[in-house]
């Protein structure tokens, strides 16, 4: 269910074109060629919505103006039509059935009361000749805040009707990468074929580097990726040992379908379990993330590791395995997927936390994985889990990690473990398969 934000916690340009080739059967990434289109170039001035973090003074909201920028109604709705080097305007209603492509470093604005609509998703063709992860970026910006006026866009790479791509909602087709894309504002919503993350990889890719300053997203997995991070069989992210997701501020829904996490990794097959080297750090706003059978609602997908894991501050919920009734795979709310060969570090600083999972642990390990290491040091910290898995620490039939708690008040709930402190110093909750039953050692 949506909810608000607490107090609001919670330019000339070119466009270029493919040959006109249909996309190839296979799996891997069409290349964009450099064909010059006629692009009209408008000078009269549009003013948007800019955001930036800091430590000290949290999301810091900037009216801007941009003068030299493109119509993005003025580029055909052509096969492999793409965004290159600079700043685009949705200045009304437009729809895109043929996907629409991202080279460079693109800057969207989208005008109040209007709605890009982009049938077959949106693609970061970090594959392209000269192009890379790290150089392929799309930014998105609104003109406000307001729900029932700020810009709208629905970029479904299913609505062509089809389904056999394997493509990301925003994002790499099969075997790409994400790219960057950062939105910091509009109400925009991302929806992945099969195998395809909803922003971020496609099929057999790793997700991309995903920040989100503001407005509301809603992110939607193909099956078996992650709705933010990777298709199926992908990591968080590209990047290692630093962030590849980061949320400041907005409202983010992110809803996953099949084996991977709602925020995090996709699947993998159970021979290959797989390591991920990246970070998810959530700073503020309202999160709200749903997994649906073995992966994490934040982490990991199943067999695959989670990334590390920050909660400094906001408003997170994250539920795990909702609706599987097998039994056999479970990924915790925030942490690893079913059957991962580890789980990695999770920490939280502050802000409001919910958690729960069935046989996964609330906060921690998903069923049958290795456990981590879990620190809490701050916020209000809910953990529930409902079956055989502790509230924080092991899934059902997982090894135990290491729980710290030095600050906050923490709530974790079990079938044999209810606690409440306003400090707790030490408390581990596991699942004992010897004795069937949780513990608590305060």
């Amino acid at each position: 269910m949506r909810k608000k934000i607490l107090g609001r916690i919670i330019s000339a340009v070119t466009a270029v074109v493919l040959s006109g080739a249909a996309p190839a059967a296979g799996g891997t990434a069409d290349i964009l060629r450099n064909t010059v289109v006629f692009a009209e170039e408008s000078n009269e001035s549009v003013k948007y919505l800019d955001r930036e973090w800091t430590k000290e003074n949290g999301i810091t909201t900037l009216q801007k103006t941009c003068t030299e920028y493109t119509k993005l109604s003025n580029l055909s709705d052509s096969i492999g039509v793409a965004m290159k080097d600079g700043w685009y305007v949705v200045d009304k209603n437009i729809t895109f059935n043929n996907r629409l492509g991202v080279l460079g470093d693109v800057h969207l604005i989208i005008r109040d009361g209007c709605t890009l609509t982009c049938k077959d998703g949106i693609r970061l063709a970090t594959k392209n000749p000269g192009q890379s992860a790290s150089t392929v970026k799309l930014s998105i910006y609104s003109q406000s805040d307001e729900n029932d006026s700020m810009g709208i866009l629905k970029a479904d790479a299913t609505a062509d009707g089809t389904d056999d791509t394997k493509k990301a909602g925003i994002g790499g087709d099969e075997n790409e990468t994400g790219g960057t894309v950062s939105i910091y504002g509009g109400n925009i919503t991302a929806k992945g074929e099969i195998f395809g993350a909803g922003i971020g990889g496609g099929k057999d890719a790793n997700g991309g580097i995903v920040n989100i300053y503001g407005g509301i997203v809603n992110a939607i997995a193909g099956s078996d990726g992650a709705a933010i991070g990777g298709g199926i069989h992908g990591a968080t992210s590209w990047v290692e040992n630093r962030s590849g997701i980061n949320i400041y501020g907005g409202e983010t829904y992110a809803t996953g379908h099949g084996f991977g996490a709602a925020i995090g990794s996709g699947e993998t097959i159970p021979d290959e379990k797989r390591s991920d080297l990246s970070e998810i750090h959530i700073y503020g706003g309202y999160v709200e993330a749903n997994a649906e059978v073995g992966g994490a609602a934040i982490g990991g997908g199943a067999h695959m590791e989670n990334p590390v894991i920050y909660i400094h501050d906001g408003v997170v919920r994250a539920e795990a395995a909702k609706i599987y009734e097998d039994g056999n795979y479970y990924g915790a709310g925030i942490g690893s997927g079913s059957d991962a060969p580890y789980t990695d570090k999770i920490f939280i600083y502050d802000g409001l936390v919910f958690a729960t999972s069935s046989d996964g642990a609330g906060i921690g390990s998903g069923r049958n994985s290795k456990g981590g290491d879990i620190y809490i040091d701050g916020g209000y910290v809910t953990a529930i889990a409902e079956g055989g898995g502790a509230a924080i620490g092991s899934g059902r039939d997982a090894d135990n990690g290491y729980v710290l708690i030095e600050g906050g008040t923490v709530i974790a709930v079990s079938e044999m473990c209810i606690e409440k402190s306003e400090y707790l110093k030490h408390m581990i909750s596991y699942y004992s398969p010897a004795s069937n039953k949780g513990k608590c050692i305060p």
